[in-house]
């Protein structure tokens, strides 16, 4: 309808072809363990995904276990601190700075493992977010960036270039050396993190399957500033 079948063919292509390839690396794996994750949504973290909801999909895909799962299915939902500390996950992602910073700072989050170990990361939100806010192409690079930190032993790919492909192939932008270093700083491994053991059991090898699509949240812009770091914003 808009006259740009052959573009959009190659992106189906592309994104095909690299959920599959992920898909058979953790299927074939010799893993005997699955991490625990929590996914904090909001301000201060504490909204997060239920079983099989939009927001954890990638989390899902990823071979990951969401810890508010044991909650029932749904989509978001409400939890409190002493709930994410009985959980005590593997790992953390923050949506928002204001949580990432406070896991960093805060006290109170002292006592949980992912925070000692510094397995605690900010989901890159430029223009979109990598996991959810909203569902959509923009999970296409958030599913190998998770999947790398899950397995660094399993996904050996380079992240950042794969990240310099996704940006140039659907939103037309060539990033610069500094627009990538925005974007994935507080997303990767930082130094002084223990990556093993995780001993967790693995329930099971075949990933979750995407969830269809959801409306758009209302009330603000999806992402967490529209214009990429030290750029423009994606092209039309």
């Amino acid at each position: 309808m808009l006259g740009v079948a052959e573009r959009g063919g190659g992106l189906a292509y592309y994104t095909r072809t690299a959920i599959d390839s992920l898909r058979g690396r953790l299927l074939v794996t010799e893993s005997t363990s699955r991490p625990l994750v929590y996914y904090g949504r909001g301000p201060d973290g504490l909204e997060t995904g239920l079983a099989r909801s939009q927001a954890m999909a990638d989390i899902d895909q990823a071979g990951a276990i969401n810890v508010a799962a044991r909650l029932g299915s749904g989509q978001l939902t409400r939890v409190t601190r002493d709930q994410i500390f009985a959980w005590d996950p593997t790992f953390i992602i923050a949506q928002q700075p204001s949580f990432y910073s406070a896991l960093q700072r805060d006290r109170a989050w002292r006592g949980l493992d992912a925070v000692a170990k510094k397995r605690i990361y900010l989901a890159p939100a430029d223009p979109f977010g990598w996991i959810d806010d909203p569902p959509g192409v923009n999970r296409v690079i958030g599913l190998p960036w998770l999947s790398a930190l899950f397995y660094p032993d399993v996904y050996q790919e380079d992240v950042r270039a794969n990240v310099r492909e996704f940006y140039d192939k659907f939103y037309r932008v060539k990033l610069s050396d500094k627009q990538l270093e925005a974007l994935v700083r507080r997303a990767e491994a930082q130094p002084g993190e223990t990556r093993r053991p995780i001993d967790v059991p693995l329930l099971g090898a075949e990933p979750v399957p995407l969830p269809g699509p959801s409306p758009v949240p209302q009330g603000r812009p999806p992402g967490r500033g529209g214009p990429l770091p030290g750029g423009p914003g994606p092209q039309q």
